[in-house]
């Protein structure tokens, strides 16, 4: 837990919190929302957004605030970009879900 409160505050590195928070975990759960609806789990295509949302919600949050932990301020810029098309997709999907 302290490690997701250290992101959540923006004390972290972005690289760390984008590439193994966001790509690397965001894939496994990606993977395993996908395995599930996949072999069939009754009325779960329309409950993965929700599950995975908390997740998302925690990434973005804690990317944005880590966004500025960078040599380089173009990374800065395009994470924060990133940040808001991948806030924007959730919120998709959820009323996608609740919608169906």
């Amino acid at each position: 837990m302290e490690t997701l409160k250290y992101y959540w505050e923006g004390k972290g590195r972005l690289w760390k919190i984008y590439w193994i928070g966001g790509i690397a975990i965001g894939l496994i759960i990606a993977i395993a929302c996908g395995a599930l609806i996949a072999i069939g789990v009754e009325g779960y295509s329309v409950l993965a957004p929700i599950v995975a949302a908390p997740f998302t919600i925690w990434w973005c949050i804690s990317t944005w605030r880590c966004s500025e932990n960078t040599d380089t301020k173009i990374w800065t810029i395009l994470a924060r970009i990133i940040v808001v098309l991948e806030a924007l997709s959730i919120v998709s999907m959820i009323i996608t879900a609740l919608v169906a």
